[in-house]
């Protein structure tokens, strides 16, 4: 499970007064008026997200910021916008406005690199292009040749390696597998299969990425060597409103606070103002299943016993560095309690001072809040 430790501020509207009628014709209509409907005081709201990332830039409380970038409906030509909210990393107050995407350049998805590099999809090539991450304009010649690259319907969901020269993208056709691809050359490395078909694939740091599967589940992988490391659940959405909506919800891993950001739509209040905010997590496994202890060795008055026992997280991972306790009922025995490795598993010692039946119970407690 994962554990919140940051929020945002709501990501801020332009009002009605911010968005006046230009001159006449198209530019003086009206567009979808519902945003006008008292008691409504904002003239835009969300309907659908691009991206989300992470920038290194010194503000006056941290070393970073954290970037959304979405499309909004709103009261003039024509209907619709495109917008980049800045907040700080740490306060998560909102700083400013950057330049967003070109409103024309149709594009519906932004991923990150490893280097921090900017990638967008957009219809007009039907691939993924770089854009500068300061202006958010198009870099000439980054098109990213799906023909060199399996030659797949698309590329999805990428991630670009500069420094290890890898490409990973999602295999086509929701199968949950991720492809491996020589950046420079082209040439298939290797197949990683994952929990679920991805969604979103982040860097984590240097040849490991989180990979954010369609049930939920979230991958952490070693690209390089072709290993998944864990699996966890991701955070629950707090509103399922538009959770069928595609580009409703985005992911972000912050590798200066190594947290899972999140970005999802709820519904907006009822003066229009959003309602949405970035939240951030760190993982923290949640035990859901302890293993019935078994003895090592034949369990004897007078002899010292080790159980071995192990600790399951809620996506199945093993749970490390929580104390185990056992008791005994039918005989006098002396318990030595025990904690988890790495694997989940723990070692709980006993010696009973007389013959007879006992059972054993194990138990673990963990705070997760």
């Amino acid at each position: 499970m994962f554990r919140q430790i940051y929020e945002s501020v709501p990501t801020p509207y332009r009002t009605q007064e911010e968005l006046p009628a230009v001159g006449t014709g198209i530019g003086a209509f009206l567009y979808n008026p519902y945003l006008v409907e008292q008691p409504r005081l904002y003239g835009e709201e969300m309907y659908l997200l691009a991206g989300l990332f992470v920038r290194r830039e010194q503000t006056a409380t941290a070393n970073h910021t954290l970037h959304l970038v979405g499309f909004t409906q709103i009261i003039r030509w024509p209907s619709w916008d495109t917008r980049h909210w800045v907040f700080d990393g740490i306060t998560g107050e909102f700083l400013r406005d950057d330049p967003a995407i070109p409103p024309l350049a149709l594009g519906g998805d932004l991923v990150e690199g490893a280097d921090g590099s900017i990638w967008m999809y957009t219809a007009w090539t039907g691939g993924w292009i770089e854009l500068n991450p300061v202006t958010m304009a198009s870099i000439t010649g980054s098109t990213l040749d799906k023909a060199k690259y399996g030659n797949p319907a698309s590329i999805e969901t990428p991630l670009v390696d500069r420094a290890n020269n890898i490409l990973v993208c999602a295999e086509s056709s929701g199968v949950a597998r991720i492809k491996i691809y020589n950046f420079t050359t082209g040439t298939w490395i290797r197949d990683i299969e994952v929990s679920g078909p991805p969604a979103q694939i982040m860097p984590e740091s240097n040849k490991y990425a989180y990979v954010y599967c369609h049930n939920g589940i979230i991958n952490l992988i070693n690209y390089v060597d072709g290993r998944v490391l864990s699996a966890l659940k991701a955070p629950a959405p707090t509103d399922t409103q538009y959770l069928t909506q595609i580009g409703s919800q985005k992911f972000a891993y912050d590798r200066f606070h190594r947290r899972l950001l999140a970005f999802q739509m709820v519904v907006n209040n009822a003066d229009g103002s959003s309602a949405s905010t970035i939240k951030g997590w760190y993982p923290v496994p949640l035990p859901v299943r302890i293993m019935q202890p078994i003895p090592l060795i034949a369990p004897r008055a007078g002899r010292t016993v080790p159980y071995l026992t192990r600790l399951y997280g809620d996506a199945g991972e093993p749970v490390a560095g929580v104390h185990v306790q056992g008791a005994i009922s039918g005989v006098n025995v002396n318990i030595a309690p025990g904690i988890t490795d790495n694997n989940g598993y723990a070692l709980v010692q006993g010696i009973a001072t007389a013959a007879g039946s006992a059972i054993l119970t194990v138990s673990a407690e963990v705070i997760t809040s």
